[in-house]
């Protein structure tokens, strides 16, 4: 049985997973994908694998680098073995590896191999590493787990992976805390270091973080160090026995204040009220000739026809609908009609290009596609399908040309020191609609570029960086 380290927080979701992963290491040969954003805990799940056993395994973790090279990474599962090769080709260092992986199977163990942060090898390295893991025979593989950001997708979809593409895999995603998961973890992290802060935290500092980091450990441990240096929290956000924050309470205070000094001045300076009323009473009414108003021309109102073509699947503004969540009507694809859509036209309309904004038109050749002053205006509770990235637009080009997607956007970051053109589909309420959405889109798609629900704050904080805004 396994046995876990009670120094790592857990939720029942990272259980699962930690589960799921040993149970496929030790009965699958396919290569397995964890992928989670930057900061969702992805070493920190690997070290607790590290920690779990493994019966009849032998384990070996690879650190990524770029400058990590394949001759290097040989040298490195190599030396694991023992062996010292130098002077070797790269094709003589290969079957060396596969030799001692098949006399570790024929002795009963299983080779495993983790990589961290997978998705910073360089391309050679990182195909070397796959091909350990799923080229030859069985009994010449690697069990490998490639723990790596979701962009890798994009990396694995190019011609250089097509064995990947046509090779079964697992894949593995790492959720991020919830807003109650948020708070526990905070508490688990002061218990363990500073456990006489731990009382003094209110809801609505644990509310503030959550919407700051979106439930991302990384960026809670962020606020966690700051909270320790300063050895208590902000004095607005400190906790209260009735529960109220204190805002709150000195708002409500300063109202009752300005009441009460309103009230005193009326009763005790009672008579200069009565007389400013009574010299307004004497002075002399001016009545004023009334206008001869003309009835308005009735203004000409387009036809519909007029009105553009709105067919799409992304949603209006969250912050202008009132309506209760009941009034949004169920969709097994989660597309919201062209009569759902309550907002004017102009707020759907793009914005004119600015400077150091991208042409996704030109680009891409395709007129109905959004820029990145669309997303901008959307509402950044929302999410989105991400679903290629590349450095050259002529290989999203030839996507779209294979694959008829309509109500895409297109934005540009920066990969590897280079720039980085992500197409996006759709816009969606929250998470778990989006991966709805996901699943509804064609196998062979979503098995060539493994999409992935992405939020809309997270686009566009990159788009604002790379803007200098």
């Amino acid at each position: 049985m396994s046995t876990l380290n009670e120094n790592f927080y857990q939720t029942p979701q990272r259980m699962q997973r930690l589960h799921l992963i040993r149970h496929l290491l030790q009965n699958s040969e396919q290569l397995l994908f964890v992928m989670a954003p930057f900061g969702a805990g992805k070493t920190t799940l690997l070290q607790e694998l590290q920690q779990m056993s493994f019966e009849h395994s032998w384990i070996y973790t690879l650190k990524s680098s770029p400058a990590l090279s394949p001759i290097h990474c040989l040298t490195l599962l190599l030396n694991q073995f023992n062996v010292r090769q130098t002077g070797k080709s790269i094709e003589t260092l290969q079957e060396h590896l596969r030799s001692h992986i098949a006399a570790k199977r024929y002795n009963g163990q299983i080779p495993i191999l983790f990589v961290d942060d997978a998705h910073l090898l360089p391309l050679a390295t990182l195909k070397l590493v796959i091909e350990c893991a799923i080229q030859g025979e069985n009994i010449k593989q690697l069990r490998a787990v490639l723990f790596c950001e979701p962009q890798i997708s994009s990396i694995l979809a190019t011609p250089e992976f097509s064995l990947v593409q046509h090779t079964l895999t697992h894949t593995v995603d790492l959720p991020l805390l919830t807003k109650a998961q948020t708070k526990e973890y905070v508490e688990f992290c002061l218990a363990q270091q500073q456990p006489a802060l731990a009382p003094l935290i209110s809801h609505e500092w644990i509310r503030h973080v959550y919407l700051e980091t979106e439930g991302n450990p990384a960026k809670i441990n962020r606020f966690i160090d700051s909270l320790i240096k300063k050895q208590r929290p902000p004095p607005l956000l400190l906790n209260n026995p009735s529960g109220v924050p204190n805002r709150w309470l000195w708002g409500l205070l300063s109202l009752l204040l300005i009441i009460g000094l309103a009230i005193t001045i009326r009763w005790k300076y009672a008579d200069i009220f009565i007389e400013e009323t009574t010299e307004q009473s004497t002075e002399k009414i001016i009545i004023l000739p009334l206008i001869n108003h003309r009835p308005l021309a009735h203004l000409p109102v387009g036809n519909e026809t007029d009105l553009p073509d709105l067919n799409l699947p992304f949603i209006p503004d969250l912050r202008a609908d009132l309506a209760p969540p009941s009034a949004l009507p169920p969709s097994p694809l989660l597309i919201v009609s062209p009569e759902l859509l309550q907002d004017p036209p102009q707020m759907l309309e793009q914005s004119p290009a600015h400077h150091g904004r991208i042409d996704p038109q030109t680009l891409l050749g395709i007129e109905t596609v959004y820029n990145e002053d669309w997303l901008l205006s959307q509402h950044p509770d929302t999410y989105t399908i991400q679903v290629l990235g590349a450095h050259d637009p002529s290989t999203l080009k030839t996507f779209l040309k294979h694959h008829s997607l309509k109500n895409i956007a297109l934005f540009k970051t920066e990969y590897r020191q280079r720039d980085w053109y992500v197409l996006l589909y759709g816009v969606y309420p929250d998470q778990s609609q989006a991966m709805l959405a996901l699943q509804s889109l064609d196998m062979d798609l979503r098995q060539a570029t493994r999409p992935w629900p992405r939020s809309m704050a997270n686009i566009q904080a990159q788009i604002k960086r790379r803007l200098g805004e």
